[in-house]
Protein backbone atom coordinates (compact mmCIF):
# COMPACT_ATOMS: atom_id res chain seq x y z
CA UNK A 1 0.00 0.00 0.00
CA UNK A 2 1.42 3.15 -0.87
CA UNK A 3 1.95 6.43 1.14
CA UNK A 4 -0.84 8.33 -0.26
CA UNK A 5 -3.53 5.33 0.20
CA UNK A 6 -1.80 4.90 3.54
CA UNK A 7 -2.88 8.49 4.07
CA UNK A 8 -6.08 7.99 2.57
CA UNK A 9 -7.35 5.58 4.34
CA UNK A 10 -6.53 7.65 7.21
CA UNK A 11 -8.23 11.06 6.60
CA UNK A 12 -11.20 10.29 4.85
CA UNK A 13 -12.10 6.58 6.00
CA UNK A 14 -12.10 7.34 9.83
CA UNK A 15 -13.30 3.78 10.50
CA UNK A 16 -10.58 1.96 8.63
CA UNK A 17 -8.27 3.96 10.47
CA UNK A 18 -9.70 3.67 14.15
CA UNK A 19 -9.28 -0.39 13.21
CA UNK A 20 -5.71 0.08 12.78
CA UNK A 21 -3.31 -0.52 15.74
CA UNK A 22 -1.83 2.29 17.13
CA UNK A 23 1.64 1.69 16.08
CA UNK A 24 0.47 1.38 12.23
CA UNK A 25 -1.53 5.01 13.19
CA UNK A 26 1.05 6.33 13.90
CA UNK A 27 3.44 5.15 11.47
CA UNK A 28 0.59 6.93 8.72
CA UNK A 29 0.64 9.82 10.40
CA UNK A 30 4.00 10.02 10.23
CA UNK A 31 4.14 9.44 6.08
CA UNK A 32 0.97 11.74 6.07
CA UNK A 33 3.14 14.65 7.99
CA UNK A 34 6.00 13.64 5.93
CA UNK A 35 4.33 14.41 2.57
CA UNK A 36 3.47 17.62 3.71
CA UNK A 37 6.37 18.41 5.03
CA UNK A 38 7.72 17.39 1.13
CA UNK A 39 5.35 19.17 -0.42
CA UNK A 40 6.09 22.68 2.02
CA UNK A 41 9.62 22.12 0.66
CA UNK A 42 9.04 22.00 -2.86
CA UNK A 43 6.35 25.39 -2.99
CA UNK A 44 9.50 27.86 -2.46
CA UNK A 45 11.63 26.26 -4.90
CA UNK A 46 8.76 26.78 -7.53
CA UNK A 47 8.14 30.37 -6.37
CA UNK A 48 11.73 30.69 -6.73
CA UNK A 49 11.91 29.08 -10.25
CA UNK A 50 8.95 31.25 -11.44
CA UNK A 51 10.54 34.60 -10.15
CA UNK A 52 13.63 33.27 -12.18
CA UNK A 53 11.86 32.58 -15.17
CA UNK A 54 10.63 36.13 -15.17
CA UNK A 55 14.28 37.76 -14.43
CA UNK A 56 15.20 35.55 -17.50
CA UNK A 57 12.77 36.73 -20.05
CA UNK A 58 13.17 40.24 -18.81
CA UNK A 59 17.14 40.11 -19.07
CA UNK A 60 16.89 38.31 -22.36
CA UNK A 61 14.64 41.21 -24.29
CA UNK A 62 17.11 43.81 -22.32
CA UNK A 63 19.77 42.03 -24.14
CA UNK A 64 18.06 42.05 -27.30
CA UNK A 65 17.73 45.50 -27.68
CA UNK A 66 20.88 46.37 -26.86
CA UNK A 67 22.17 44.06 -29.45
CA UNK A 68 20.16 45.24 -31.96
CA UNK A 69 21.25 48.97 -30.94
CA UNK A 70 24.86 47.74 -31.19
CA UNK A 71 24.09 46.15 -34.78
CA UNK A 72 22.65 49.03 -35.91
CA UNK A 73 25.88 51.47 -34.65
CA UNK A 74 28.35 48.85 -36.25
CA UNK A 75 26.84 49.40 -39.56
CA UNK A 76 26.47 52.74 -39.41
CA UNK A 77 22.78 52.84 -40.07
CA UNK A 78 20.28 55.21 -38.42
CA UNK A 79 17.17 53.06 -38.72
CA UNK A 80 15.56 52.19 -35.17
CA UNK A 81 16.21 48.60 -34.39
CA UNK A 82 12.64 48.04 -33.86
CA UNK A 83 12.38 49.02 -37.51
CA UNK A 84 10.62 51.96 -37.02
CA UNK A 85 12.32 54.12 -39.78
CA UNK A 86 11.30 57.53 -41.18
CA UNK A 87 8.99 55.59 -43.65
CA UNK A 88 11.81 55.41 -45.61
CA UNK A 89 12.19 51.60 -46.85
CA UNK A 90 15.51 52.23 -48.24
CA UNK A 91 16.85 52.22 -44.78
CA UNK A 92 15.50 49.16 -43.37
CA UNK A 93 16.33 47.63 -47.03
CA UNK A 94 20.12 49.00 -46.12
CA UNK A 95 20.16 47.78 -43.01
CA UNK A 96 19.11 43.95 -43.62
CA UNK A 97 21.90 44.19 -46.79
CA UNK A 98 24.25 45.24 -44.68
CA UNK A 99 23.75 42.13 -42.06
CA UNK A 100 23.58 39.68 -44.27
CA UNK A 101 26.85 40.73 -46.09
CA UNK A 102 28.17 40.40 -42.85
CA UNK A 103 27.37 36.65 -42.42
CA UNK A 104 28.14 35.83 -46.32
CA UNK A 105 30.71 33.36 -46.31
CA UNK A 106 32.11 30.50 -48.83
CA UNK A 107 31.25 27.52 -45.91
CA UNK A 108 28.00 29.40 -45.35
CA UNK A 109 25.74 26.24 -46.33
CA UNK A 110 28.56 23.74 -45.14
CA UNK A 111 26.67 23.83 -41.80
CA UNK A 112 23.60 23.48 -42.89
CA UNK A 113 24.36 20.34 -44.52
CA UNK A 114 25.96 18.73 -41.68
CA UNK A 115 22.22 19.74 -39.27
CA UNK A 116 20.27 16.63 -39.45
CA UNK A 117 16.47 16.74 -41.10
CA UNK A 118 13.86 17.40 -37.99
CA UNK A 119 11.79 14.31 -37.01
CA UNK A 120 8.30 14.26 -38.91
CA UNK A 121 6.06 17.34 -37.31
CA UNK A 122 8.09 17.92 -34.54
CA UNK A 123 8.19 21.61 -35.49
CA UNK A 124 4.90 21.91 -37.03
CA UNK A 125 4.34 24.49 -34.29
CA UNK A 126 6.08 26.78 -35.37
CA UNK A 127 3.59 27.51 -38.13
CA UNK A 128 0.39 27.24 -35.66
CA UNK A 129 -0.85 30.00 -33.59
CA UNK A 130 0.41 29.76 -29.42
CA UNK A 131 -2.08 28.45 -27.58
CA UNK A 132 -4.32 30.71 -25.51
CA UNK A 133 -3.25 32.35 -22.44
CA UNK A 134 -0.15 29.92 -22.56
CA UNK A 135 2.10 32.13 -24.58
CA UNK A 136 5.84 29.63 -24.46
CA UNK A 137 6.49 32.02 -27.92
CA UNK A 138 5.76 34.68 -30.24
CA UNK A 139 3.65 33.55 -33.13
CA UNK A 140 6.23 33.21 -35.90
CA UNK A 141 4.02 33.16 -38.77
CA UNK A 142 2.63 36.51 -37.18
CA UNK A 143 6.15 37.90 -37.12
CA UNK A 144 6.61 36.76 -40.58
CA UNK A 145 3.50 39.28 -42.00
CA UNK A 146 4.08 41.52 -39.89
CA UNK A 147 7.08 42.02 -37.29
CA UNK A 148 9.90 44.32 -38.15
CA UNK A 149 12.27 43.13 -35.69
CA UNK A 150 14.65 40.37 -35.09
CA UNK A 151 12.55 36.92 -34.29
CA UNK A 152 15.10 35.59 -31.08
CA UNK A 153 15.17 32.09 -31.47
CA UNK A 154 17.74 30.73 -28.11
CA UNK A 155 18.41 27.62 -26.08
CA UNK A 156 20.65 25.42 -24.54
CA UNK A 157 23.88 23.49 -26.86
CA UNK A 158 22.02 20.23 -28.22
CA UNK A 159 17.84 21.56 -28.03
CA UNK A 160 17.62 22.13 -31.40
CA UNK A 161 17.88 25.30 -32.52
CA UNK A 162 20.15 24.96 -35.60
CA UNK A 163 17.48 21.77 -36.84
CA UNK A 164 14.78 24.40 -36.19
CA UNK A 165 16.38 26.81 -38.56
CA UNK A 166 16.97 24.19 -41.41
CA UNK A 167 13.15 23.11 -40.33
CA UNK A 168 11.85 26.68 -41.08
CA UNK A 169 13.95 27.02 -44.28
CA UNK A 170 13.45 23.95 -45.61
CA UNK A 171 9.44 24.45 -45.30
CA UNK A 172 7.34 25.81 -48.34
CA UNK A 173 4.51 27.24 -45.55
CA UNK A 174 7.67 29.77 -44.95
CA UNK A 175 8.01 30.26 -48.52
CA UNK A 176 3.98 30.74 -49.13
CA UNK A 177 4.19 33.36 -46.64
CA UNK A 178 6.90 35.42 -47.62
CA UNK A 179 5.48 35.34 -51.26
CA UNK A 180 2.20 36.52 -49.91
CA UNK A 181 4.00 39.10 -47.75
CA UNK A 182 5.65 40.09 -50.88
CA UNK A 183 2.54 40.37 -53.12
CA UNK A 184 0.09 42.43 -50.41
CA UNK A 185 1.23 46.04 -50.99
CA UNK A 186 3.09 47.92 -47.88
CA UNK A 187 1.42 50.73 -46.33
Amino acid sequence: MSRFSLALVAFEQPENYQRLGRKTQAIVDAMYDGRNCIEALFEPSAIHMEQLHRQTQSLTLEQREKTGAEIAKNFGLNAAFDGSSSGADDSDSNYYKAIHKSLACPTIHDRCDEVADAHHKTYDWMFQNPPEGRTFWSDFVDWLREGSRIYWINGKPGSGKSTLMKYIHDNERFYKIIQDCQAQPHS
